[in-house]
Order: structure tokens, then C-alpha cells, then sequence
């Protein structure tokens, strides 16, 4: 690399002149305050003595993070491929056939790594509440898909899916209250 792709970075009292694509020269810096930030910690703390020795007991902290974020985003991933399938389930048995490929995991990331079956920032951001169970969204828009499949004009189904949401909200029962924005 050229001298104008180089980043002079600068690491417990020392200056280090790092050789890096000028597209990831914002990332080398943010590391190597982080990294600084962690060897000051650690030398400051007065129980490991030498640079070297900061600088090991530091990359062992910083490493066991990494490890413990991954593991983390791992359990998330598997939670939520657990949460997706079992939607994918649900709805196959409200459509009536169909069957759910899983496939063998080869094909790539898969996108219930990162989709979150979460509403709960429609009720408290929008003011939406909840009127029917998760079951019977499924199964409800499965009877759209079904009917519409079957020739039904998808403005009346609309219509008819929203009257019913409008009859729920003005009528006292078990419903979640609507929540004030």
C-alpha cells in the first residue's frame, strides 16, 4: 500500500502507522480508540503491570465480548427461526394444503434471522391495538389468500376484513384496549 493508504492510529502513549484501504479508515479508528479505551482501562486499574500484558489482558476482554455478542445474536437467530417456522406452520394449516419446505440451511441467510414477530411499537408509537389473536390473523388472511385464489374480488374481502375490525374496536369484551399516543 501507499504512504496516502496508511492510518496513523494511536494506542496507549504510542503512535502505530497501520497500513489501510481508505474505505475502512473510519473502522480502523473507532477500533483503536475502543482498543485504547480498553488498555487504559486495565492499566489504570493497577493490577497488570507492562504494556504487553495490558495489551493480552485486553485482547482477552475485548475477544470474550465478541464471543458473548455472538452467542447472543445466535440464541436471537434461533428463537426467531423458531418463531417464523412456527408461523409458517400455522398458516399452511389454515390455508387447508401446502406443506413448508425448510429446506437444509445451504441456501444462505435466511430471512428469520433478522424478522422480529414483534407488534408491540404499532400499539405504543401508532396507537393500534390488538383485536385479533395472532391464530386468527393467520387464519383470516389465509381465508383472504384462499377466496381471492377462488375468483372473490379482493376490494370486498378488504371491505368485509375491516368492518369486522371496526365492529371489534366499538364493542366492549376481551379485546386489548386501545393505548393513548
Amino acid at each position: 500500500m501507499t504512504q496516502s493508504n496508511t492510518v496513523t492510529v494511536h494506542i496507549l502513549d504510542k503512535d502505530y502507522c497501520i497500513a489501510c484501504p481508505p474505505d475502512e479508515r473510519s473502522n480502523l479508528e473507532s477500533a483503536a480508540r475502543y482498543l485504547d479505551g480498553k488498555m487504559r482501562e486495565i492499566r489504570s486499574s493497577g493490577k497488570v503491570i507492562g504494556a504487553d500484558r495490558v495489551a493480552v489482558m485486553a485482547a482477552l476482554n475485548i475477544s470474550h465480548e465478541l464471543l458473548h455478542k455472538q452467542q447472543h445474536l445466535e440464541q436471537q437467530t434461533s428463537a426467531s427461526r423458531e418463531q417464523v417456522r412456527d408461523l409458517l406452520e400455522l398458516a399452511c394449516a389454515a390455508y387447508g394444503n401446502g406443506a413448508v419446505d425448510y429446506g437444509d440451511g445451504s441456501e444462505g441467510p435466511h430471512e428469520s434471522g433478522w424478522l422480529v414477530l414483534d407488534a408491540g411499537k404499532t400499539e405504543s408509537v401508532l396507537g393500534f391495538a390488538q383485536r385479533w389473536t395472532l391464530i386468527e390473523g393467520v387464519k383470516r388472511t389465509m381465508a383472504w389468500y384462499r377466496a381471492r385464489q377462488g375468483g372473490a374480488d379482493a376490494r370486498a374481502l378488504c371491505l368485509a376484513d375491516m368492518s369486522d375490525f371496526e365492529i371489534r374496536a366499538a364493542s366492549p369484551g376481551p379485546q386489548r384496549a386501545r393505548t393513548s399516543g
